[in-house]
C-alpha cells in the first residue's frame, strides 16, 4: 500500500508540472481579453491620476498565477534529487519576497500591478515554472511542448498579421475585399503601425517572435522526418513574417544571432535533410517578399508616387520674407529644486545664466547665481488678474514671465511652463497636475540620449535608481514612481511636455530595480550555467535535436532583452523554456517518469 501512495503521489507530481507548464507556455499568449484598470487612488503617480494599465497583461497574469500555483504543488509532490540550478532559482524567489517586504511600495506589488510588470505573485510563479520545467518528463519536452509552442506561434501570427493586413493591404483593393470585412480592416488596435495583439506593444511581439520563431526553426531544421519538416518550415516561416510585422530591431538582431547559432552547430555536427532545408528557405524567403511588399515603407511609396501626367509643368518661385531683426530668446536648460529654491539654468542672449526663485510668504525673491538679488518690474500689461514681470539684468532678456493668481496659490508662467507658488514650496506644472520638479541623476553612456529610440536617454537616468536597490528592489511597479519623470525640461525635450516613461525598456534593468542587483547577479549565474553546460554539450552534438530549439529560444528572449522589457505573455514561455533548458541529460538506468 505505501509503494502504491508513493507511485500515485509521484504521478499526479508529474501531472501537475506538465500541466502548469503547457498551460503557461502554449496558452498564456493567446489571452485577449480586455480590462483596462486604473491605478487605486493611494497608489498615483505624483501628478498623473490617469495612467492606464494593460488589461491583456492583468488576464494574462491572472492565469501565470493559477499556473505558478499548479507548479508548486506539483513540486511539492515531487520525490527528487534538488540541484544547484533549484538553489539559485530559490535565492531568486526569495530575494523578490524580500524586496517587495522592504519596498516602499509594497501594497503595489505584492498584490500585484495589472500592468506591463509582474507582481511579487506573478514573479513567485515563474520561478515556480522554471523549477517544474527542469522535472518535465520525455514526452512532454520532446513531443506535446515543441508542437504546443508551434500551434500556439500559428494562432499568435494569425491574430498579428491579421492586424497588419487590416492596416496596410486596404490600399490593395482584391486583397482588401478578400481579406478584409470592412474598409477598416479587422485590427483591433490603433496607434502602431506594426504587429501588437495580442500583446498591446510590438515590442513584446517582437521578443515573443524573436524566442519562438528561433525555437520552431531550429525544430524544423533537426527533424529528419519530411512531413514533420515541412509542416514545421511552414509554421517557422509564419513566425518570421510575424517577427518582420512586429517592425522590432532589437528582435530582428536576436533571432538572427540564435538562428545563426543553430545554424552552426546542425552544419557541423548533425546533417540536415536537404528537402527541409530547401522547404526551410524557400518558405522563409516567400515569407519575407510577401511582408516586404506589403510593410508600411513600400505603402507609403506607391501612395506616394504621382503618374506622370499629375506633373505640374510651371512653377513659381517663393516669396522670400523680409529679414526681421531677431529677439532676444533665453532657454532653459534644467529646471529643479535646490535646498528649497527653484534653480534654472538656462542660455539667454549674454550666454549662459542662472536663476534662482525665493519663497518670502505671499511674494518671489529672483536671485543670479552668485545668489545676489535681481531688480524687476510688475506691470506694464495687465490684463484681469495677470501681470507681467520682467527681470532688469540683460542677462535674462527675452525671458517672458506672467503672474497671475490660481486661488489657493500663485502660479509664475516662464516661458511657458508653470510654477506654482504654493505653502509647500514650488511645483511645476506637467500632464495637468503640479509636481516637485527634480534633477535626474545621469549616467553616461558612450551613445547619445536619442539612440535606439530614445532608449539611450532611459538608460542613462534609469541605471542610477540601482543605486538604492543592491541587495534588495523596489517591487514590481515601483520603476515610474522613482524615474525622474519631473524632470520638466529634460523629459518635455526628448517626449514632449506631456511624456511619461514607466518602463525602463531593458530587462536586465528591470529585474535589478524590482528584485534588486543580487537578484541579478544570481540570474547571471544561472545564465551563465546554462551556456556554459548546454552550450560545450551542443557544440560536441550531444542531444541537437532536443535541446537546441530549447536553447536558441533563449539566447532569442535575452537578447531582445537588452532593448525590451519582459511582459506576462512573454515571460511565461521564457521561463518553461528556461526551466526545460536547465534539464541535465538522465544517465541510461534512470527511467522517465510516467504520467
Amino acid at each position: 500500500m505505501l509503494c502504491r501512495c508513493t507511485l500515485d503521489r509521484n504521478r499526479l507530481s508529474i501531472i501537475l508540472i506538465s500541466a502548469a507548464t503547457l498551460i503557461a507556455a502554449l496558452f498564456v499568449p493567446l489571452i485577449v481579453k480586455l480590462r483596462l484598470v486604473e491605478l487605486l487612488p493611494a497608489f498615483v503617480l505624483n501628478g498623473y491620476p490617469h495612467l492606464i494599465l494593460d488589461g491583456f497583461s492583468w488576464y494574462k497574469a491572472v492565469t501565470v498565477i493559477f499556473c505558478g500555483c499548479l507548479a508548486t504543488v506539483g513540486l511539492l509532490l515531487h520525490k527528487g534529487p534538488r540541484g544547484v540550478d533549484d538553489g539559485l532559482l530559490g535565492i531568486i524567489a526569495l530575494l523578490a519576497i524580500l524586496s517587495s517586504l522592504f519596498s516602499p511600495y509594497r501594497a503595489l506589488n505584492i498584490w500585484g500591478v495589472p500592468y506591463l510588470f509582474e507582481g511579487l505573485p506573478s514573479s513567485l510563479a515563474y520561478v515556480a515554472l522554471a523549477m517544474a520545467a527542469m522535472r518535465l518528463p520525455e514526452s512532454i519536452v520532446k513531443r506535446c511542448l515543441p508542437w504546443g509552442i508551434s500551434f500556439s506561434l500559428v494562432v499568435v501570427a494569425i491574430f498579428g498579421i491579421s492586424e497588419i493586413a487590416g492596416k496596410l493591404l486596404v490600399n490593395d483593393p482584391w486583397l482588401a475585399s478578400w481579406l478584409l470585412n470592412t474598409a477598416d480592416g479587422i485590427s483591433p488596435y490603433s496607434g502602431f503601425q506594426a504587429a501588437s495583439f495580442p500583446f498591446g506593444n510590438p515590442n513584446y511581439m517582437g521578443m515573443y517572435s524573436a524566442m519562438v520563431w528561433s525555437f520552431v526553426f531550429a525544430l524544423a531544421l533537426t527533424r529528419r522526418r519530411l512531413v514533420d519538416g515541412i509542416i514545421l518550415s511552414s509554421i517557422a516561416a509564419g513566425g518570421f513574417a510575424l517577427l518582420l510585422a512586429s517592425m522590432c530591431r532589437g528582435g530582428f538582431i536576436a533571432a538572427g544571432i540564435a538562428v545563426s547559432f543553430a545554424l552552426i552547430v546542425v552544419m557541423l555536427r548533425q546533417r540536415p535533410r536537404l528537402i527541409n532545408s530547401i522547404a526551410l528557405v524557400l518558405l522563409h524567403a516567400l515569407a519575407y517578399q510577401v511582408i516586404d511588399h506589403y510593410s508600411a515603407s513600400r505603402t507609403v511609396e506607391r501612395v506616394s508616387s504621382v503618374p506622370p501626367q499629375f506633373t505640374v509643368e510651371s512653377f513659381t518661385p517663393p516669396v522670400i520674407p523680409a529679414v526681421v531683426a531677431p529677439v532676444p530668446v533665453a532657454t532653459f536648460s534644467k529646471i529643479y529644486l535646490e535646498q528649497g529654491r527653484l534653480k534654472i539654468e538656462g542660455n539667454g542672449p549674454l550666454g549662459a545664466f542662472t536663476l534662482l526663485l525665493e519663497r518670502h510668504y505671499q511674494a518671489v525673491k529672483f536671485m543670479d547665481g552668485s545668489y545676489q538679488p535681481l531688480a524687476f518690474t510688475v506691470g506694464g500689461v495687465k490684463e484681469e488678474d495677470f501681470e507681467k514681470v520682467e527681470l532688469q539684468d540683460p542677462r535674462y532678456a527675452g525671458l517672458s514671465m506672467v503672474l497671475h493668481d490660481a486661488g489657493f496659490f500663485r502660479v509664475l508662467t516662464m516661458n511657458g511652463i508653470d510654477v506654482a507658488v504654493t505653502n509647500w514650496g514650488f511645483r511645476i506644472g506637467r500632464v495637468g497636475a503640479f509636481v516637485t520638479p527634480v534633477n535626474g541623476e545621469r549616467f553616461s553612456l558612450p551613445f547619445a540620449d536619442t539612440a535606439f529610440s530614445q532608449r539611450g536617454y532611459v538608460w542613462a537616468y534609469s541605471i542610477p535608481l540601482l543605486k538604492d536597490t543592491i541587495l534588495f528592489g523596489h517591487g514590481a511597479g515601483s520603476f515610474p514612481f522613482e524615474f525622474p519623470n519631473n524632470d520638466f525640461i529634460k523629459m518635455s525635450s526628448m517626449f514632449g511636455v506631456s511624456g511619461l516613461v514607466d518602463k525602463p525598456h531593458n530587462f536586465y534593468i528591470s529585474f535589478a530595480h524590482t528584485h534588486g542587483v543580487l537578484a541579478l547577479i544570481v540570474l547571471l549565474v544561472l545564465l551563465g550555467r546554462l551556456f556554459w553546460i548546454k552550450g560545450r554539450s551542443l557544440l560536441k552534438g550531444d542531444r541537437i535535436a532536443r535541446d537546441l530549439p530549447y536553447f536558441i529560444a533563449s539566447i532569442g528572449f535575452l537578447i531582445t532583452g537588452i532593448s525590451v522589457d519582459s511582459t506576462n505573455g512573454v515571460g511565461a514561455v521564457f521561463w518553461v523554456l528556461l526551466g526545460v533548458g536547465l534539464q541535465k541529460a538522465p544517465s541510461p538506468k534512470e527511467k522517465a517518469p510516467l504520467i
